[in-house]
């Protein structure tokens, strides 16, 4: 290349374009890149390039030093500084250079440095050359842009070469702080997924279980070394392995494993094994994303699930039948039984680890309840017990037993004389409101679908307490409770625990109008906890094992009793109100709110907006944000502009 001599008016000279010396630069990096990354073999390729590559960047730095050396002034303070960019790029290809096989083993043995040393440097060397090669090579493109358009000027603004050389260092910092994250996140594998559809992550509940164990609990995870569900499981469980040191996660290829797989009832890859003790739980996955999708999504819910049915004491609930009570396998007991079935309530009483049981005249509730109860449920009935079976239900409660009744103003039955020797009463008048109700037919008939937030402070609605802000029970045709007094109900220890919105009234007449004989408004009791200590030693209460003692020690009777047929039905449990009213109270009745764990469905919920919502983010998206960033950028140049003018005037 011809050497051109220049002059400016401050009489500084210079030799080379600044494109002269930067075109080799960068060509001479890129070669060495191909040299190292894409050519690799044959070897004299390989040296070749980088060969090439060296000296195109010796001769850009010879020529941006000759340069220097002949410029003044501000000129000779620019070229400096894009020499020393060059140069720190440079040292990076070094840096780069020390991690080579031949120069490594020679800078080892040098340095005296042991195995676990040595791979630790060169780890730290692996990370720190990118950073300083962009911390190197986009400021001096910078300044070479900004140093490009003044090549002609009489004077050189040294500030603007320095301010665009820090907007380049700027970008290449924040480059490499994304490349440091993602060095991190690779190393540490934390993962955060928002898609609908996710794989659920353990909830509070989870940890909490997991935290109280005392002996070894063990997840295997059946899958070969590479998979892609295998990935999404493990970091779940992982995140459950931190909490305790019990808690065990292990991955098993069941081709590589055969006799262990075989013992624990595995027969392929894609299964997932809990193991505590003698007693094991197998679940089936898939080995695909689309075949596991749908229980990845419940993750967290089948491990309470597993977690309870392993870890926790085996109970038994019974349900009355032979009454007209609802079923709980299909929907209504018969054809002539359009009343929406229990298959939420069952599937949430076997999660807490209950086995169910039916309990009628051919089980033997005409003599007695078996000793294996640890729950009765009789809900909805429409007819009436025998006498010997109203007896056994009075001797089960007597002797400590839990019960839950459920009663309706649509049926009758002679279930609901039993409680008032408990010191409840059921009022069979449908309660109706024209104010707080859901709508479903858009007719009158609606005022009976009521709904409320107002629970008490008692156990059995801890969670709708601490929530009523956002949770309220949906009662379809609901009837009322009160308290009695005499007989055992002066012992008894009765609470309401869930009370109707204001200007409700009873519809005796059942015109769904407020105003008749009789119908006046006011707020009535929807729901009633009742407790009563029983005489009988701890000891036989223990051994009949029905329900634990009560606080203080001593054994008790708990019941709850429910005014509305509907409100543990599958039309209704779905809403979050309704299955915590289910929740909390099966966790008071067998008194173990410690164990239990509150399993809810780990599937995902689309994010919903009303259409008033909707308006608003279309106009926020569309109009707000672009503002923001259109004011945000407009005084950022203000103040810019300020700060400029500050400094020409002094």
């Amino acid at each position: 290349m011809a050497i051109e001599s220049k002059k400016s008016d401050s009489g500084s000279a210079w030799l080379f374009p600044g494109a002269a010396c930067t075109v080799p630069y960068l060509a001479g990096m890129v070669l060495v890149f191909a040299g190292e990354r894409l050519v690799g073999t044959p070897q004299a390729a390989r040296l070749a390039l980088d060969a090439a590559g060296a000296a195109a960047i010796l001769w850009a730095l010879a020529a941006r030093a000759a340069n220097w050396l002949r410029t003044e002034g501000e000129r000779r303070s620019v070229e400096g500084r894009i020499l020393v960019s060059y140069a720190v790029g440079a040292v990076s290809l070094l840096l780069y250079a020390l991690q080579a096989d031949p120069i490594w083993k020679k800078s080892q043995a040098l340095l005296g440095l042991e195995k676990g040393q040595a791979e630790r440097v060169r780890t730290a060397l692996g990370v720190v050359w990118p950073v300083v090669w962009a911390s190197a090579v986009l400021p001096m493109l910078f300044m070479e842009v900004s140093y490009a358009s003044m090549a002609r000027a009489p004077r050189i603004e040294k500030r603007r070469v320095a301010y665009s050389a820090a907007s380049g260092l700027t970008i290449a910092w924040v480059l490499a702080s994304l490349f440091l994250i993602n060095y991190a996140a690779q190393g540490h594998n934390r993962r955060w997924d928002l898609s609908l559809g996710r794989t659920s992550s353990p909830g509070e509940e989870a940890g909490r279980l997991v935290s109280g164990l005392k002996d070894s609990f063990e997840v295997l995870l059946f899958y070969p070394d590479v998979n892609e569900v295998k990935e999404e499981l493990a970091g779940y469980f992982e995140g459950l392995k931190r909490v305790s040191k019990q808690f065990q996660v292990r991955s098993v290829d069941q081709v590589l494993e055969p006799k262990l797989a075989k013992e624990l009832g595995v027969n392929q890859n894609g299964s997932v094994v809990f193991r505590y003790g003698d007693r094991k739980a197998v679940v089936r996955f898939g080995l695909t994303a689309a075949e596991a999708r749908s229980q990845l999504a419940k993750l967290d819910q089948i491990f309470q699930e597993k977690f309870l049915e392993l870890v926790s004491t085996r109970k038994v609930a019974y349900f009355t039948v032979g009454h007209g009570e609802r079923s709980y396998e299909q929907f209504g007991a018969s054809e002539k039984d359009p009343r929406a079935p229990l298959k939420g309530l069952r599937s949430v009483l076997k999660g807490q680890n209950f086995e169910l049981k039916i309990l009628g005249v051919g089980q033997g509730l005409a003599s007695e309840v078996p000793d294996d109860a640890s729950l009765v449920l009789v809900v909805d009935p429409g007819g009436d017990f025998l006498p010997g079976e109203i007896e056994s239900l009075r001797r089960y409660l007597d002797r400590g037993g839990r019960m839950w009744v459920v009663l309706d103003p649509d049926r009758r039955s002679n279930v609901a004389d039993l409680l008032p020797e408990y010191g409840v009463r059921f009022v069979g008048a449908p309660l109706a409101n024209d104010t707080h109700y859901v709508r479903a037919s858009y007719s009158k008939a609606d005022r009976y679908n009521l709904y409320t937030n107002r629970p008490t402070s008692h156990e059995s609605v801890r969670t709708l307490s601490n929530n009523s802000a956002r949770l309220a029970v949906i009662l379809l045709g609901a009837g009322s409770l009160e308290k009695t007094e005499g007989g055992k109900g002066a012992k008894s220890r009765v609470e309401m625990t869930l009370r109707s919105m204001p200007e409700t009234w009873r519809d005796d007449n059942r015109d769904f109008e407020a105003g008749g004989p009789g119908e006046a408004k006011g707020n009535f009791d929807l729901c009633a906890a009742v407790s009563l200590p029983v005489g009988e030693p701890e000891g036989q209460l223990a051994e009949r094992k029905e329900g634990p003692p009560s606080k203080d020690g001593k054994p008790e009777m708990r019941m709850i009793v429910l005014a509305d047929g509907d409100a543990l039905s599958d039309q209704v449990i779905a809403n979050l109100g309704n299955y915590y009213l289910l929740e909390d109270g099966l966790k008071w009745l067998v008194g173990e709110q410690k164990e239990l764990g509150t399993i809810l469905p780990g599937q995902d919920v689309r994010i919903q907006h009303t259409k008033k919502e909707d308006v608003w983010w279309f106009y926020g998206t569309v109009f707000a944000v672009p503002l923001l960033v259109l004011g945000a950028g407009l005084g950022y140049l203000r103040l810019r502009t300020r700060r400029r003018q500050g400094n020409r005037s002094k």
